[in-house]
């Protein structure tokens, strides 16, 4: 078996799970399992560290298995919050919940989150809509959202669309796509 191929099989069956380090022994767990749903499936995870010991994921939650501008269904953004530095995990909390909008294909996603330890929030950017990045151009693109969230009483927030203001700073060039998000769950401990 070639390397490059053992050494992606090996990385596959670490994705689901975050391994973290605390002062103590590794933990490692998962928030978010595919065994938990009747359908659909969990998509792109990011971590945030809030202190020593709090810890919160969030990730698509996808109706079907397509990317924003797929024609399957809803994707939302849920978190899960452990205050044990991930030896558990709370309840699933719907972050973003897509299934409010009125079109049923609607999908926010590939959300990127980081922790403002000044104001004691979180920041989320994610896009979003109907349109795929590959399908977007200036004058209909994939939209881009940001939310701010409360790491000590996580509920649903409605986010702000910022991709005008982002498409504002390009109008000089043929900018089509704007993709500023992408999940991350692993993390250190050392916030820098």
């Amino acid at each position: 078996m070639k390397f490059k191929t053992f050494f992606l099989m090996v990385m596959a069956l670490l994705m689901p799970s975050i391994s973290m380090f605390a002062d103590g022994p590794a933990i490692t767990s998962v928030p978010f399992n595919k065994a938990d749903l009747k359908q659909g499936q969990y998509r792109i995870p990011s971590l945030v560290r809030i202190d020593s010991k709090t810890l919160i994921a969030f990730c698509d939650l996808r109706a079907g298995s397509g990317d924003v501008g797929a024609t399957d269904g809803h994707n939302s953004i849920v978190a899960k919050k452990s205050d044990d530095n991930g030896a558990s995990w709370g309840e699933q909390v719907t972050i973003l919940d897509a299934t409010k909008e009125s079109d049923s294909n609607f999908k926010y996603g590939d959300a990127a989150t980081v922790y403002d330890p000044i104001e004691k929030r979180i920041l989320l950017m994610c896009c979003g809509g109907t349109v795929a990045y590959g399908k977007s151009t200036t004058k209909n693109p994939i939209r881009t959202y940001m939310a701010s969230i409360d790491p000590d009483h996580l509920s649903a927030v409605t986010p702000t669309d910022v991709t005008d203001k982002i498409y504002g700073l390009f109008k000089s060039t043929s900018l089509t796509g704007l993709f500023p998000t992408s999940g991350e769950m692993c993390r250190s401990k050392y916030i820098k």
